[in-house]
């Protein structure tokens, strides 16, 4: 599975793994880099060969002070990335973070990160139709 911000992950049941920050997308893809708004209003509107050079993805709905982010991987996931996911969830039960690299798959470092670089409230959510929804 590839990441990205596509609500139809929520319906057939794939896992996710997305970060819920209390700030504008602007505010929370700039704590990564230089922003550029690629869609508005469901209408793609930056360059496609932009797509290689993006690491962050974020969005916001209307009227609501928070975003939803995840990283984006440009190497090939893990044969099976949710290892990677269930390590996270199982250190966040212990109060830690692990030192991975930012990607799709490590949730919790990228909330680790956003939160603190913005001071502001983020939440790492992971979700799966074979388990139960956790918050970590």
């Amino acid at each position: 599975m590839k990441a990205g911000m596509d609500e139809v992950r929520l319906l057939v049941g794939a896992c996710i793994c997305d970060v819920l920050v209390q700030a504008r997308p602007e505010d929370v893809v700039a704590a990564f880099g230089a922003p550029v708004k690629l869609a508005e209003d469901g209408r793609a509107i930056a360059d496609p060969s932009l797509e290689s050079k993006v690491l962050f993805l974020a969005a916001a709905w209307p009227n609501s002070s928070w975003s939803v982010t995840e990283a984006v991987n440009h190497d090939p996931e893990p044969a099976d990335y949710i290892v990677t996911l269930l390590r996270q969830a199982g250190a966040a039960l212990e109060g830690n973070v692990l030192p991975l690299p930012l990607s799709y798959s490590n949730g919790l470092g990228v909330t680790q990160r956003v939160s603190r670089e913005l001071g502001v409230p983020a939440v790492a959510v992971w979700g799966s139709d074979e388990w139960k929804a956790s918050v970590p």
